[in-house]
C-alpha cells in the first residue's frame, strides 16, 4: 500500500498528513542510499574481481628473452600480390559514394574464383564477409552477383543472442569465436565494411583504441587470415589520407596496407583512382587503377525479378597516386605560377618526347617549380601519361604528340 492508498483509508488531521509524509520521504531517500551502497558494492567486487584477475594473469605470465638469431625468418605472404599482406590489417580508406564497398566485393569475387593475383592464383578460396550497414539480400548479394563473386565461398557471420535478436561482431571481444569460423570455413580474408562498426573502443582519445586494434592484429597473424577493412574519412584533416580517417588515427597507424579511392578531378566522367597509400611490406612505387561504377541487371530466378546492382569497370593504370590528389587538395598555389610552369612543361616535353616523369620533376626543380606545382600544369595541359621500359616507370608526353611505344 502507497502512501496516497494509505491516506484514503486512514482519517487523518493536516498535521498527521505531513508527518506521514516526511515518514514516506525518509524511507525514499533511505531506499536510493541503500540502493546507491548496493551498486557501490557491486562495482568494487567487480573491480576487485578484475584486479584479481589481472593479478592471476600476472602470475601465470612466464617472462624470459630471445635471441634473435633463434627466430626464423619468414617471407611476407600475399593475398593481393604487393598490396594486402596475410596475417595483418589492411585497410580501403576514402570517403563515402565513390565504391569502397564495391572494392571489397570485386576482391571477394577475385578470392572466390581464384583469380586474385596473389598466394592463391588459381586456387579458389572462401570469405568472411561482415556487412555492418547494407542489407545481405538487398545489397550484398547482388553486388557479389554482378562481380562475378562464388556464393558458395563467402560466409556471413550469423550471432543470434538469448531474446532470439541478431548480435553484432564486436572486436577484438570476438576474435576467438571468429577465429573457430575462419578455421571452419578455411577462409583465408575477413572484410568488414566498415571496420569501426565492429570495433569495441571507438572514442579517438581512448588509450584502449591502439590496444584493440593491435589485438585485431595478433589475430590476423595467429589465424593467418588478411583482415582488410572499409574507413571513412574526412574532407581535408591532414597531410595524407589515413590522417583523415574519422575515428581514430590508430587505425592508419597499426594497418600495415591501405588502399586510398578518390575521385579523380580532372576526369570528364565520374572516374575514381585507388591508390596504394600504405605499404609497409611491399614496394612503394606500384602503378594506380581507374575504375568507374556502372549498373547491371541479371534475372533472379528465385524471386523472378530482373534485379540491378552497381558493380567496378577497370579502367586504364595511372602514375596518379590518391595521396597526391589529397594533398593538392589543401595545398594552394598561384595561377601565374602554374600558368608560367605550363609553359616551361610544354617547352621541355616539345624537346623531349616521352621523357620519364621522374626526370621532368627533377628538371622542374631545377628551375624552381615544386611538385605539386609541375602536377598542376601537367593536368592543365593534360598531359599523357604511358608505361615503358624496364622496370616500368611514366613517361610524360604533350596530348598532341604522337611517341612511338614498345612492341
Amino acid at each position: 500500500m502507497d502512501i496516497d492508498e494509505l491516506l484514503a483509508t486512514v482519517p487523518l488531521d493536516e498535521h498527521a498528513e505531513e508527518v506521514v509524509y516526511r515518514i514516506a520521504q525518509d524511507a525514499e531517500t533511505q531506499q536510493v542510499l541503500d540502493l546507491a551502497r548496493y551498486e557501490k558494492v557491486r562495482h568494487l567486487a567487480r573491480r576487485k574481481g578484475q584486479e584479481q584477475a589481472e593479478q592471476a594473469e600476472k602470475q601465470e605470465q612466464r617472462w624470459g628473452s630471445t635471441r634473435l638469431s633463434d627466430i626464423g625468418d619468414r617471407p611476407t605472404y600475399w593475398l593481393w600480390r604487393h598490396r594486402i599482406p596475410m596475417g595483418e590489417i589492411s585497410l580501403v580508406a576514402g570517403r563515402g559514394g565513390i565504391g569502397k564497398s564495391l572494392v571489397l566485393c570485386t576482391m571477394t569475387a577475385w578470392i572466390t574464383t581464384g583469380t586474385m593475383k596473389g598466394e592463391f592464383y588459381g586456387r579458389p578460396k572462401d570469405v568472411i564477409f561482415v556487412a555492418n550497414e547494407d542489407s545481405y539480400e538487398k545489397t550484398v548479394v547482388p553486388r557479389m552477383r554482378v562481380a562475378g563473386a562464388d556464393l558458395n565461398r563467402v560466409h556471413r557471420v550469423d550471432i543470434e543472442m538469448p531474446d532470439g535478436a541478431n548480435g553484432r561482431l564486436v572486436l577484438p571481444t570476438d576474435c576467438a569465436r571468429l577465429g573457430e569460423i575462419v578455421k571452419a570455413t578455411d577462409s583465408v580474408a575477413v572484410f568488414l565494411d566498415p571496420l569501426s562498426s565492429n570495433m569495441m573502443d571507438k572514442d579517438r582519445n581512448s588509450p584502449e583504441v591502439r590496444a584493440s586494434y593491435e589485438r585485431l592484429r595478433l589475430f590476423a597473424d595467429r589465424y593467418n587470415v588478411a583482415v582488410v577493412g572499409n574507413a571513412h574519412t574526412r574532407k581535408g584533416g591532414g597531410a595524407d589520407l589515413l590522417e583523415a580517417i574519422m575515428g581514430s588515427s590508430e587505425i592508419g597507424n597499426v594497418a600495415r596496407a591501405a588502399l586510398g579511392v578518390m575521385r579523380d578531378p580532372d576526369a570528364e566522367t565520374p572516374t575514381v583512382i585507388l591508390s596504394q597509400c600504405k605499404n609497409n611490406y611491399g614496394p612503394g612505387d606500384l602503378e594506380s587503377y581507374t575504375y568507374e561504377i556502372r549498373e547491371e541487371a541479371y534475372w533472379d530466378p528465385h524471386s523472378q525479378w530482373s534485379i540491378a546492382a552497381p558493380k567496378i569497370v577497370w579502367g586504364d593504370p595511372t602514375d596518379r597516386n590518391v595521396n597526391d590528389i589529397f594533398a593538392e587538395g589543401v595545398q594552394t598555389v598561384s595561377h601565374s605560377d602554374v600558368a608560367d610552369c605550363c609553359e616551361w612543361l610544354r617547352s621541355y616535353l616539345e624537346m623531349s618526347p616521352g621523357a620519364p616523369r621522374a626526370q621532368v620533376i627533377r628538371e622542374a626543380a631545377k628551375e624552381g617549380y615544386k611538385e605539386h606545382t609541375i602536377k598542376r600544369a601537367a593536368k592543365r595541359l593534360k598531359i599523357v601519361s604511358r608505361m615503358s621500359g624496364y622496370p616500368r616507370s611514366s613517361c610524360w608526353s604533350l596530348p598532341e604528340q604522337r611517341v612511338p611505344t614498345e612492341e
